[in-house]
């Protein structure tokens, strides 16, 4: 279970949660292509639980990834967004992502 800050999503739009990888996280001992393959029959369950704004009931969604198939060790995001949009919306106090920055971060975890 993550720590998420606000507890409490809104999904009525796309949101996007990373896990940053840190010495206390369940995945933390895979910073090896050996430790991964320890655990490659092992899955990584994502089970997303809310109300649907339009009926009021409870929805829960859940997606298995394997580690053997869906971690992938060593690999970096490709930039896809250059250039003045996303410098804009950082300017205005908007979020900006570098991928790459946070795989290396798990690289040296």
């Amino acid at each position: 279970q993550l720590d998420l800050d606000p507890a409490h999503l809104s999904l009525r739009y796309p949101v996007t949660v990373a896990h940053e990888i840190r010495d206390g996280s369940p995945v933390a001992n895979w910073t090896s292509a050996h430790a991964k393959r320890m655990d490659a029959d092992a899955e990584i369950i994502v089970t997303v639980r809310g109300v649907s704004y339009s009926t009021n009931e409870p929805v829960i969604k859940t997606k298995l990834y394997s580690v053997l198939t869906s971690v992938k060790y060593g690999y970096v995001l490709a930039p896809i967004v250059h250039g003045g949009a996303i410098s804009t919306a950082a300017s205005r106090g908007g979020a900006q992502v570098s991928s790459k920055r946070a795989i290396q971060h798990v690289d040296r975890a």
